[in-house]
């Protein structure tokens, strides 16, 4: 009997593969979490600049409540400076319609005036209510304009 000898080949190193797989690796989930952090991150910067459009809307919508209601008990246009900061309210007479004797409908307007940035730009209409007041309390035809 004679004994054969084979020759086989030498593997390559498996760490220094592995290692160089795991690294690819690592490198790959290190990108994919700092893609998601940037995405995460723009989300919430825009969810929160949309909270406070609405929140600056629904306190525009209170004025101009606040102003028909005070219009409506005679007891004028209210200022709330502190719920108004930087918004002009227009109270005009409304067209359209027949009120009843003794009313008139009218249009209140809450514009945003805060003038940030530098650029001049048009007030933002941010609210506009239409409702039946008394004539006395609208007094003159010309709309009554007031700054906060």
């Amino acid at each position: 009997m004679s004994i054969r000898h084979t020759h086989h080949r030498a593997r390559p190193s498996e760490p220094r593969g592995r290692s160089a797989i795991v690294l690819a690796d690592a490198t790959v989930a290190l990108l994919i979490v700092s893609i998601l952090t940037v995405t995460f991150t723009q989300s919430l910067g825009r969810q929160r600049r949309a909270s406070e459009s609405l929140a600056r809307q629904r306190d525009a919508t209170r004025l101009a409540e606040s102003v028909i209601t005070g219009m409506q008990s005679l007891a004028g246009e209210p200022r709330d400076a502190e719920s108004s900061a930087g918004m002009t309210v227009r109270v005009n007479r409304a067209d359209g319609g027949t009120p009843p004797a003794g009313f008139e409908w009218v249009t209140v307007t809450v514009e945003d005036v805060d003038g940030q940035g530098d650029d001049e730009k048009a007030a933002e209409v941010l609210a506009r209510l239409t409702g039946l007041v008394p004539e006395r309390a609208h007094g003159a035809s010309q709309p009554a304009r007031r700054t906060q």
